[in-house]
């Protein structure tokens, strides 16, 4: 565990710089996070389970008392790893005004699919209300990848909803 605390105003007096200095495209500086299910330093064991959490980047403030998560970015696996196969989501959350942990916001899954307020995107983009009820529950045509649909009566269900259809070239 490393911790790093300053009180300078300079915003550098707590940060980590990564700097990588080559004449090069294909380099960059790293971070990486690393997920194994052995039980010893250096163990090389496999995983085998959908939803192992791979990493976490939390954002956290101090109430007065303690450091409260506001909101955080996690990654896990989405669905089951093989042999030079790790199949990943990520999901972004943040703590709501009044509330006590974040909730998730937005959902990547292994397929590209990006969910927003919403946990299972079965389509490119799925865009829901707080409340659940999707924008998008619409049938889309062949040549869309995603469609959007929004509410423009001011109603939580029914009325009139105008179409915005994506269409993205390339892959499907």
């Amino acid at each position: 565990f490393l911790q790093l605390e300053g009180t300078s105003s300079d915003i550098d007096s707590s940060s980590i710089a990564l700097v990588y200095n080559q004449d090069s495209t294909g380099n960059a500086s790293n971070i990486y996070f690393g997920k194994s299910r052995g039980t010893s330093l250096g163990a090389n064991t496999a995983l085998n389970a959908a939803d192992d959490r791979l990493g976490n980047i939390s954002f956290q403030g101090n109430d007065g008392t303690q450091f409260v998560d506001a909101a955080h970015i996690r990654a896990f696996t989405d669905g089951t790893p093989g042999a030079n196969d790790m199949p990943g989501r990520l999901i972004f959350a943040t703590t709501a005004d009044g509330g006590t942990s974040p909730t998730e916001r937005v959902r990547i899954t292994k397929d590209g699919y990006f969910g927003i307020n919403h946990t299972s995107p079965g389509t490119r983009l799925v865009v829901k209300q707080n409340n659940g009820t999707a924008y998008n529950n619409q049938a889309q045509t062949s040549s869309a990848n995603a469609a959007l649909f929004l509410n423009t009566n001011g109603h939580t269900s029914g009325g009139t909803y105008t179409g915005f259809q994506f269409n993205i070239t390339g892959d499907s």
